[in-house]
Order: C-alpha cells, then sequence, then structure tokens
C-alpha cells in the first residue's frame, strides 16, 4: 500500500509541475488559414499540378471526378 501511495503522489507532484510549467507560457495565436479559391485552380495549373487543381476543384465544388477533370482542363484553356 505504501508503494501505491508513494507512486501516487510523485504522479501529482509531476502533473502539477507540468500545468505550473504550462501556465507560465504565453498561449500563441491561432494561425488564419488562407481561403482557397478558383484562383489557386489557376495557379495549380499553371505550375504544371494537375491532380492537386482537380483535388482542390472537387473539394470547393463537390463535383465528381470526372466533372472535376473536364472544368478544370476547361480552365487551362484561358
Amino acid at each position: 500500500m505504501f508503494r501505491s501511495e508513494y507512486t501516487e503522489n510523485r504522479f501529482i507532484v509531476a502533473f502539477e509541475r507540468i500545468a505550473s510549467a504550462l501556465e507560465k507560457q504565453p498561449v500563441p495565436p491561432p494561425v488564419q488559414e488562407r481561403t482557397k479559391t478558383f484562383d489557386d485552380i489557376r495557379q495549380l495549373m499553371r505550375d504544371g499540378q494537375k491532380i492537386e487543381a482537380i483535388r482542390l476543384f472537387r473539394t470547393l465544388t463537390g463535383a465528381g471526378l470526372k466533372d472535376a477533370k473536364d472544368q478544370v482542363e476547361a480552365i487551362r484553356t484561358f
């Protein structure tokens, strides 16, 4: 029983030290992610990243694979 109480006390002390250290650290501001747009699709096509452009198009529109591929390829002609 002594060993169990000793281990439990060590755990509590360690936890309190960690909690104390975390409270002292400043919290970084949240990172604001830039929203992807159709301009990003055009840029991906200019960079030769057709598959990534199709993935992004599907994410933005919810289109199927065939429709997304056709639309992205049509974007390339402009």
